[in-house]
């Protein structure tokens, strides 16, 4: 019988097992193969965790910059309604109409129309904030459910198992190395 020069890590540990069989040499490809997987794990969550923060921050950027939405729009009813208010007021006294209860209504109805447009005001202002949060929010939850990891594939590695126990590699019955060169 010719001798066998072992080429991997596997056959030297089969070998310098007295070729007790797969045990010798499963620890190593088994070993390696649950180190990777391990890396490759860790590798991905944390490439998903600064993702998400991203989407996280982007989220919290876009928000504040909402936060002062409608602010000079706001000072704007307030000056004008103020405004219109004094005018009306004006207007009245030069035409002699002025008294205290024309004051009272004409205050009354002032305040009503600020009231109003400060709530058409704030409703836009809610629109367009929720509008936005539901756009950054979808592209975070899009983002999650395509997430895809890729790890060493376990069934790849029990399809060369099996493929070596059919060999002969788990039952003792595979050729044994005579010795050639010892390690």
């Amino acid at each position: 019988m010719a001798n066998i020069m072992p080429q991997s890590n596997y056959w030297m540990n089969y070998y310098r097992s007295g070729g007790k069989g797969v045990g010798a040499g499963v620890s190593t490809p088994l070993s390696d193969w649950q180190a990777k997987f391990d890396e490759a794990k860790a590798t991905n969550e944390q490439r998903y965790s600064d993702i998400l923060k991203g989407y996280q921050e982007r989220y919290k950027t876009s928000m504040d910059y909402l936060s002062n939405l409608g602010v000079s729009e706001g000072e704007r009813i307030r000056t004008d309604s103020a405004n219109a208010l004094s005018k009306q007021q004006q207007q009245l006294a030069a035409s002699g109409l002025w008294n205290s209860g024309n004051l009272a209504a004409n205050i009354q109805g002032a305040n009503k129309n600020m009231s109003l447009s400060l709530n058409d005001l704030a409703e836009r202002i809610a629109r367009e904030k929720g509008g936005v949060s539901a756009q950054l929010s979808g592209d975070t939850l899009g983002f999650m459910e395509r997430r895809e990891d890729l790890y060493p594939d376990y069934n790849l590695l029990a399809q060369l198992y099996e493929r070596m126990g059919a060999a002969g590699g788990g039952s003792g019955s595979m050729v044994k190395y005579t010795g050639a060169t010892k390690w």
